[in-house]
């Protein structure tokens, strides 16, 4: 008995199956199985053993592995890979999101190895009012669904291809040291659980989740250190972003002013006078009053744009790529990069260096005529 199993054109496998029977005859068995090759190889050998022990005597009854819709699909992709890989609360929340709001409305009733790469590009110019990052984002989930599928053997290959979209650059919102410091200085005026909500995003470039995630006990001031362990998102406890444990030493004002701040209210650093945690936006509006109050650039994410000022002004200091790239938390350092860069006061700074270089009087260029 022989068994030959090769790429089918319309997608799947042929399994080829040849033997003799005990009077010589030969017989042959072809099956096309739209699965993977392992699958089809599997099959292949549960009916060689059919067949050595009973013979041809009935029909192939065996059906081929039937390719799921993408709603059937959908609670199993929960089920055994985001909860599997026990995935944080907010990429759940992101995926299901994308998933009821893009995905299944163009591919929820078409089985995987239907989704052709005409499909895909129909759906990205369904979302050209998106941001890049976004399309990306939907484009990911759904390449992560096939490729899993894939894996677990419902489809021989990916039906199609996923190319995302390019994200143009762009300039990184962040402030100045004097607007800073004036955004610091209002701040103080304020409260003081509004200065240690500025200080720990500007100061030690924590995010909004971090901010409102850290405890005392993560507060080290024996080697004045934070250690940034956990985030709340929606009243989730998780990891930080990209699972990036980390520890930043603290500026002598964080310090400070954490010292100064310390109460028994809560485990939380950041409470109501009540001792419940603050929320996102509350902690939001926080901020933004501070900024308001210093009278500099506004920005949608307040914290966020402190928090790139923390990077900008290491950046601009001299600090290595690597070093920001620890004290930010990127898993990336292509993500650091960002930072690399001078303000447009800094550059002039640069340049004044190539004229306090010049060696000699200055000269007026000559007349070509002379």
């Amino acid at each position: 008995m022989s068994i030959r199993i090769t790429p089918w054109s319309r997608g799947g496998f042929l399994v080829d199956i040849r033997w003799e029977d005990e009077t010589g005859k030969k017989h042959r068995l072809r099956k096309v199985l739209k699965t993977s090759h392992a699958a089809a190889g599997e099959w292949a050998k549960k009916r060689e053993r059919y067949l050595i022990q009973h013979g041809n005597q009935q029909t192939d009854q065996t059906p081929a592995i039937a390719v799921p819709t993408f709603d059937l699909f959908w609670p199993r992709f929960v089920r055994d890979y985001v909860e599997a890989n026990r995935q944080k609360p907010s990429e759940a929340r992101s995926k299901d999101s994308i998933w009821r709001t893009h995905l299944r409305g163009p591919f929820g009733a078409m089985r995987l190895d239907e989704i052709s790469t005409e499909n895909v590009q129909t759906l990205k110019a369904a979302l050209t009012k998106k941001a890049p990052k976004t399309v990306n984002n939907i484009l990911t989930v759904l390449g992560t669904m096939l490729q899993q599928a894939v894996k677990w053997s419902l489809i021989a290959k990916v039906p199609c291809e996923i190319a995302g979209v390019k994200v143009p650059d762009r300039e990184m919102e962040y402030y100045e040291e004097e607007d800073y410091e004036s955004v610091v200085a209002a701040a103080l005026e304020i409260s003081h659980l509004t200065f240690v909500a500025v200080l720990l995003a500007g100061d030690a470039g924590l995010r909004a989740g971090e901010i409102r995630g850290l405890r005392w006990r993560d507060v080290d001031t024996r080697h004045h250190q934070l250690r940034i362990q956990q985030a709340e998102w929606r009243g989730h406890v998780e990891a930080p972003k990209g699972w990036q444990m980390r520890r930043v030493r603290m500026t002598e004002r964080l310090e400070a002013a954490l010292k100064a701040h310390k109460h028994l209210r809560h485990e939380r650093v950041l409470v109501h006078t009540t001792g419940e945690p603050l929320t996102e936006k509350v902690l939001q509006g926080v901020v933004k009053r501070a900024i308001d109050r210093a009278k500099v650039a506004e920005s949608a994410r307040p914290i966020h744009r402190l928090r790139h000022t923390f990077g900008a002004r290491l950046a601009m200091k001299g600090a290595p790529a690597k070093a920001i790239q620890i004290l930010m938390g990127h898993k990336n350092l292509s993500t650091t990069q960002r930072y690399m860069h001078l303000s447009p006061s800094h550059q002039d700074q640069a340049i004044r260096l190539l004229d306090e270089t010049t060696s000699g009087p200055r000269t007026a260029a000559k007349n070509v005529n002379d």
